[in-house]
């Protein structure tokens, strides 16, 4: 009978392997270990962790980051400038980018109160951005990126695009798709839809209008790099997109061809204000039954300006009387509010719009009704401020007077 003689040794655990830095933290600290003595003051501790966004070949450093505030941002500015450019290169090769900038906030109204493009405010720091005063698109360095399989592109240096809203658009998308899987199943007539942005920017909602199936959006835009932009964006997704001209001085509008053209495309854009979007569309309505067409029924009207939309509401309205016969449709108005203040601009929208409302469609012929369906509370955009997007379902129907007096909705008996 044998016996197991062998006595159990008990190792002790290995110790845990330390985690590896991130690249661009290994890139700073090899940048210091490889600096001479004689470079300049002595290097503050190296951050845990960089905060930034990667936009394509574009690394964008919120005021925030380590990198863009004290104690770091004035130890880069002791060094000689090529050791910063050194630096800048080694953090560029570390993410694998090819510029970089200091993003700051837009603030809600410049100085001279002439910021209504809300251009951005970047500090480039690294790679050729190309000349701030160019009027010409190919002079410039531009970026992308792509969201929830949407492309989109800008110029950073006269654009803006904001990570944030990233939400919003996926929510506008998903709320389109159900509306229209709805719809089709009803209307096998094949009812043409639409939707107008009366801030399109570079596309922000615009495409995901477009990617849910709308066969049509007009947007408006003042700022010609945010309209070059959704024009190269629109093309990137093999979406056919046409630019109209702006309104001239005598208040004629050109490019005729563009409203001609619009069953061709699925984005109209027209550089110019969004005041003129009511006779606009007018005209591309007249033009289209004058040719024996039918026009779209506008769905969605975007109201994505902040910190207020306000001045827009019965611009939109007016649009949304365009549309023929009863129906119903949706206005997404973007308003900055306190959080414990959105009840009340709730209640105040939904007031205004059935203000506004009795202006568009005469109270004596139609039944309006306006109600807030949804408020979405999008991001953060100051502290106890918040970026909500107020759902406004707006709906009408044609007032029938019958011979005995009594009133009814159109198609009633």
């Amino acid at each position: 009978m044998s016996t197991n003689n062998h006595i159990p040794i008990n190792r002790p655990p290995r110790p845990p392997k330390p985690p590896r830095p991130h690249p661009s933290i290994a890139a700073l600290s090899t940048f210091i270990s490889n600096l001479p003595q004689n470079a300049g003051a002595q290097p503050p501790p190296l951050p845990s962790k960089l905060r930034y966004d990667v936009y394509g070949p574009l690394l964008l450093l919120p005021p925030t980051s380590p990198l863009a505030s004290p104690p770091w941002s004035t130890y880069i500015s002791s060094l000689p400038l090529q050791y910063q450019l050194d630096l800048y290169k080694a953090l560029a090769e570390s993410l694998n980018v090819t510029h970089i900038a200091i993003n700051s906030p837009i603030p809600s109204k410049s100085v001279d109160n002439q910021n209504q493009i809300r251009a951005p405010q970047i500090t480039p720091i690294y790679g050729s951005f190309g000349p701030l005063d160019s009027v010409e698109f190919e002079k410039v360095f531009w970026t992308s990126t792509v969201q929830h399989g949407v492309f989109q592109t800008w110029c950073p240096l006269h654009t803006m695009f904001s990570r944030g809203n990233i939400t919003e658009k996926a929510r506008v998308h998903d709320l389109v798709d159900r509306q229209l899987g709805m719809l089709r199943k009803r209307d096998k007539g094949g009812m043409r839809v639409g939707a107008v942005d009366l801030f399109v920017g570079i596309g922000y909602f615009a495409f995901s209008y477009l990617k849910a199936g709308v066969d049509v959006v007009y947007g408006w835009d003042i700022n010609p790099w945010s309209i070059e932009g959704c024009r190269r964006g629109a093309l990137g997704n093999k979406w056919r997109v046409r630019v109209g001209s702006s309104t001239t001085d005598s208040g004629d509008r050109d490019g005729v061809g563009v409203e001609r053209s619009e069953e061709e495309e699925r984005l109209v854009i027209f550089a110019e204000s969004n005041e003129y979007a009511p006779t606009r569309l007018r005209r591309i309505k007249e033009d289209a039954e004058q040719r024996g067409k039918k026009w779209v029924h506008i769905m969605h009207v975007n109201l994505g300006l902040l910190p207020t939309s306000a001045g827009a509401y019965e611009t939109a309205l007016e649009v949304l009387g365009l549309n023929d016969g009863d129906g119903e449709a949706w206005v997404h108005v973007h308003e900055n509010v306190a959080k414990e203040d959105a009840d009340g601009m709730k209640s105040d929208i939904e007031k205004r719009f059935g203000e506004l409302a009795g202006k568009v469609w005469d109270p004596e012929g139609f039944e309006v009704g306006v109600e807030v369906e949804h408020v979405e509370f999008v991001k953060s955009w100051a502290p106890g401020v918040w970026h909500c997007v107020f759902d406004v379902k707006v709906s009408w129907r044609r007032i029938i007077i019958s011979s005995t007096g009594s009133l009814s909705g159109e198609g009633e008996g």
